[in-house]
């Protein structure tokens, strides 16, 4: 099945906003199987928007519209699909009662021009949007399933999640399952994936992100049991191929699965950041439970907090200077000292634009567990900003791969 995504309005062609719909419905639609074969942005106007809808008729299976579904003048996706489709709009009773109750509810004054928002296409299915007040749209048209949603991203991607599966593909369950790896660039690990004997009946694909690499397992069947057997054989076959970059078979991201194992092995994290200038601590934060494994971090990024925070002897600063090994492993030391972690990361380097001490992409990064010192020195390219990010790639490896008892997928 194809699917074209077309995302209105006419901020986003300014660049006022940037077109997250976009991506979220190409990584919804992929994981489920479908091919996204074209991209369509178009401005609030008639023609284009026309235009954009028929020439996804030619080609797509599916079409999703994402916004022009609110109160003002310039929202009208579903007036201009009713007139492409012919099917004209219909005062929807049910949205009309629910509109009322939430603005009486809400104490806020209802306007003539809310009322667009209650009027329909004939015939559709309509999406309950019960995360704001512009109902979504269903409407399968000459064998084209078209969706509208609303623009608003904490709108579109829950109703998203909520009704594409069901709709497209009514009694066919769906079976997914994503394996992650490090340490191995996407172009190489494609390249061993395609060698593999993999049952045909499934999709398999990989994806890139920064630092590491996800094969989804995808399959489609009314057959419960051969569907599982075929994923379950999959997973086996990819396991024993890239058994040693494996580090999680539940789509966990590295620093899901680096909380995930410090709780299972009550281990506390804590992290000395130079280079980094908090990063690390930024990145483990994003994800629920970090306050389980972390408890305090610093960002030690004059000599003379180092210093003073982390007890780095100064003769070692002047001797050494601060982009150095002997100084990644006193930090390490000092913050392990504090007493807040089990394992102590440090990170001191050059990320540009000018040096100071030693060439640009110059970094040593220390662990230390209170009983073993070990460092590690990285010659990096890129911005400052891409330097940093690879710096955090390399940590979290290192954390999976050796300071938390390898991987996780043997």
């Amino acid at each position: 099945m194809r699917a074209g995504i077309i995302t209105i309005g006419t901020e986003l062609l300014l660049g006022d906003i940037l077109n997250t719909n976009q991506k979220f419905l190409s990584s919804l639609l992929t994981s489920l199987g479908i091919e996204v074969y074209r991209h369509i942005s178009v401005g609030d106007y008639e023609k284009p928007m026309k235009e954009a809808i028929k020439k996804c008729m030619d080609d797509c299976d599916i079409i999703l519209l994402s916004g022009g579904l609110g109160p003002t003048e310039d929202d009208c996706t579903k007036e201009y699909l009713s007139e492409v489709i012919q099917r004209p709009l219909e005062k929807n009773e049910d949205e009309y009662k629910k509109m009322v109750e939430l603005f009486q509810r809400k104490n806020y004054t209802l306007t003539k021009n809310n009322l667009k928002q209650i009027y329909t296409i004939k015939d559709s299915v309509i999406l309950h949007n019960e995360w704001g007040t512009a109902p979504g749209e269903y409407v399968k048209y000459k064998n084209v399933h078209i969706f509208i949603f609303p623009g608003p991203p904490t709108e579109l991607e829950p109703m998203a999640k909520k009704y594409l599966p069901s709709l497209i593909f009514d009694k066919t369950e769906i079976y997914e399952k994503s394996i992650q790896i490090m340490g191995l660039g996407e172009s190489a690990v494609e390249t061993r994936l395609r060698t593999l004997d993999l049952p045909k009946s499934l999709e398999i694909n990989t994806f890139a992100h920064f630092g590491s690499v996800e094969i989804k397992i995808i399959g489609k069947s009314s057959s419960t049991n051969q569907v599982n057997i075929d994923v379950q054989r999959s997973i086996e076959i990819i396991k024993e191929e890239f058994a040693s970059s494996i580090y999680s078979l539940e789509g966990n991201m590295m620093e899901e699965e680096i909380i995930k194992r410090c709780m299972e092995k009550n281990l506390k994290i804590a992290f000395a950041e130079s280079v980094t200038g908090g990063l690390l601590v930024k990145r483990i934060t994003s994800y629920p439970n970090a306050s389980n494994i972390l408890h305090a971090s610093v960002v030690t990024y004059s000599n003379q907090s180092k210093e003073e925070i982390l007890k780095v002897p100064r003769k070692d600063l002047e001797t050494y200077g601060a982009v150095s090994e002997k100084v990644a492993m006193e930090m390490a030391r000092g913050l392990y000292e504090l007493g807040y972690c089990d394992i102590a990361i440090s990170t001191t380097g050059e990320a540009g634009p000018i040096p100071s001490e030693k060439p640009i992409g110059t970094v040593y990064i220390g662990f230390y567990n209170g009983k073993k010192y070990r460092t590690k020195k990285l010659h990096l390219n890129g911005s400052r900003r891409e330097i940093q990010k690879r710096i955090a790639t390399v940590i979290f490896t290192e954390l999976l791969k050796v300071e938390l008892g390898g991987n996780n997928g043997n």
